[in-house]
């Protein structure tokens, strides 16, 4: 693969990303004082949980294969005892399950664009900062994980890349839900993405 055409497939998932958001933007200038206090609130109670279980539930996990990955941490999801256990979903629970699921994604990108609005200087100077530390503290931790397990070489290039993702937006709606500083968040959040359009091929041309 070409160093286009790799740069032309990140674009093409961020795009979509950050067209979301701008449209959050836009109506939030349009449509003052726009409250997404009861989307966050079902989003997070209702949607994210449907994505999960929808996502997980519907995955073939080989656990085995990934005990390394998984060393020092463990997490009980319904979404992957039902993967494993060969429980097939019946497909009258799984569609609306995934239709649920299909919302959260959208609507916490658009809550993140509303949020933009009530950002100052100072919260850009962070995000910033963060758009930075965030990929080198990745790494930092991530590289000697590397070199201390026997990890294969495809595994240990997928963890050196994960590391060195920007932060989740379900950072922004955790915030948001329980307002510890939302506006600090989304900048952190948006800045970060935006910086890993040039983060993330700097990886990729590191491990392939």
């Amino acid at each position: 693969m070409s160093q286009v055409d790799l740069a032309y497939r990140i674009v093409a998932i961020i795009f979509p990303v950050f067209s979301i958001v701008a449209v959050g933007y836009l109506y939030a200038r349009y449509r003052r004082n726009t409250d997404m206090s009861s989307g966050n609130r079902l989003n997070m109670e209702v949607f994210i949980p449907a994505l999960i279980f929808d996502t997980l539930s519907a995955s073939d996990y080989a656990l085995s294969d990934y005990l390394l990955l998984t060393f020092g941490g463990a997490a009980v999801v319904l979404g992957i005892g039902v993967a494993i256990s060969g429980i097939v979903v019946p497909d009258f629970l799984r569609l609306p399950i995934h239709m649920l699921g299909q919302i959260s994604i959208p609507l916490l990108l658009f809550s993140l664009g509303v949020r933009m609005i009530s950002i100052d200087l100072n919260d850009w100077r962070i995000g910033s900062v963060a758009a930075l530390l965030c990929p080198l503290s990745g790494l930092a931790i991530a590289i000697p994980f590397v070199q201390l397990l026997p990890l294969p070489g495809e595994q240990a290039s997928i963890l050196l890349l994960f590391s060195a993702l920007p932060p989740a937006v379900l950072n922004f709606l955790v915030a948001e839900r329980f307002n510890q500083e939302p506006q600090k968040v989304a900048s952190i959040v948006l800045i970060a993405n935006f910086a890993s359009i040039l983060v993330i091929p700097a990886v990729l041309w590191t491990i392939l």
